[in-house]
């Protein structure tokens, strides 16, 4: 895992193909086809989202329907950006600041890491309401892993007022 800097959201997709697809390829945006090998392919997520384009070919060269997917974690208040690893550049939220992160549907059951240098850190998942989808979790510095509930349609997360600022250093999904 990175340790400098909020990492550029990112999911890792694995592609199931039809068991009659001789030949399985995939491009992201508009690149070349390249042949799926079984490995896990990393898609950077917002806000330069990437798209994937998967399709099979049979043993008579048919062709399957092509599918597209594009990765989402829109977020309104938290950059996702890939820092140079200098501690200035690092995403500063001052103490007793609430800010918001978008959560995509696409991420319910899935987890999100973030990681900070303040142990005084609090994430609320909440629904198109406002209401807590789930009960709050206090983040450990070194890491915490969050399960997105069903509804949740924004990640709430608070610093203490007693703490001092706090530097986030990694946010992104888990999909694995």
């Amino acid at each position: 895992m990175k340790s400098s800097g909020i990492e550029l959201g990112y999911n890792l997709m694995t592609i199931n193909y039809f068991d009659t697809s001789v030949e399985r390829l995939y491009k992201i945006d508009d690149g070349d086809w390249i042949s799926y090998q079984d490995k896990k392919i990393k898609l950077q997520i917002h806000p330069t989202a990437q798209k994937i384009s998967i399709k099979g070919k049979d043993k008579n060269n048919k062709e399957t329907k092509t599918v597209e997917y594009t990765a989402t974690l829109p977020s309104d208040s938290l950059k996702l950006l890939a820092y140079n690893g200098d501690e200035s550049d690092y995403e500063v939220v001052g103490r007793g600041a609430t800010v918001y992160i978008d959560i995509d549907s696409s991420m319910y059951g899935k987890q999100i890491y973030v990681k900070t240098n303040n142990n005084y850190v609090y994430y609320t998942p909440l629904d198109k309401d406002g209401n807590s989808t789930a009960s709050q979790v206090q983040g450990p510095k070194d890491g915490i892993l969050m399960t997105v509930p069903e509804g949740t349609t924004k990640l709430k997360i608070n610093v203490s007022a007693s703490s001092s600022n706090t530097n986030f250093y990694e946010i992104r999904p888990v999909n694995e």
